[in-house]
């Protein structure tokens, strides 16, 4: 099921959107190799980092984990919400960073073939 701009932004933190929206179709053509690394490394941390949390809570709810806070967690709507926003992010942003490599491999084909 999709998620709504709404709903991602509710479960995100301001910097988190800021990067979700990068990885956007019109604002990520627009980035340069270096700064399309730079993005998918800052991402792929907050999407490991929001991982983490999910599955901590998720063992909480089970009981099997001991409780961060004061009180076990009574769900983790929230936490699994931003692990999927994150990870569709990171699916755009790889989705982007192999065309432009598929992109340099065939102008790098074609040079070949004309030498």
């Amino acid at each position: 099921m999709a998620i709504s701009r709404k709903e991602a932004a509710r479960a995100l933190s301001a910097d988190e959107q800021e990067l979700v929206e990068k990885s956007h179709h019109p604002a990520v053509q627009e980035l340069s190799d270096a700064d399309l690394a730079g993005l998918v490394k800052l991402l792929r941390e907050r999407r490991d980092k929001a991982q983490t949390q999910a599955h901590r809570r998720q063992r909480e709810i089970r009981g099997k984990g001991a409780p961060k806070g004061a009180a076990p967690s009574k769900s983790d709507g929230g936490s699994q919400t931003k692990l999927a926003v994150l990870a569709m992010a990171m699916r755009r942003l790889n989705g982007e960073a192999e065309r432009r490599r598929q992109l340099a491999a065939s102008v790098s084909l074609i040079e070949n073939a004309r030498k």
